[in-house]
């Protein structure tokens, strides 16, 4: 079973290998030359520590959700709030529930989980977790 935690600086070469496995060589050069604005040097961003979710099995990252804090307000009240943007799970553990667990623990870790895509896809993705995360993630987002 993976192991799911925070990303660590340690881990970049591993997740940039990863990336380029499943969306290959050009999405990642891309990739690699917008990371550090998105997630590094995002104003809000606690600590400069990017907020992206690991998997892994032993020493291998098999998996990734990464998000970008926001902040948002809510009837006058801040909210710790992030935008789900590169998700990715290793090709030969796809369809195993990986994606599902990062979603789910990013989920826990913020006030309101955002997204945006096809409605019909968020549907999907949010149909498979509790009511709780579809009703934050819908109110928040479509809104």
């Amino acid at each position: 079973m993976a192991e799911i935690d925070r990303y660590r600086q340690e881990d970049r070469r591993a997740v940039e290998a990863l990336y380029r496995r499943v969306f290959g060589p050009d999405a990642a050069e891309a990739n690699r030359l917008r990371w550090e604005w998105q997630y590094r040097r995002n104003p809000n961003n606690p600590g400069g520590t990017p907020v992206i979710w690991i998997a892994r099995e032993g020493p291998s990252v098999i998996g990734q959700y990464a998000t970008m804090p926001v902040r948002l307000q809510v009837q006058g009240k801040e909210l710790a709030a992030s935008w789900g943007m590169d998700v990715m799970v290793a090709p030969e553990r796809q369809r195993q529930g990986i994606g599902e667990i990062l979603f789910r623990t990013w989920d826990r870790h913020v006030d309101a989980s955002l997204g945006s895509g096809s409605p019909i896809r968020r549907i999907a993705c949010f149909a498979s977790c509790d009511g709780r995360s579809q009703g934050r993630s819908r109110a928040s987002s479509s809104r």
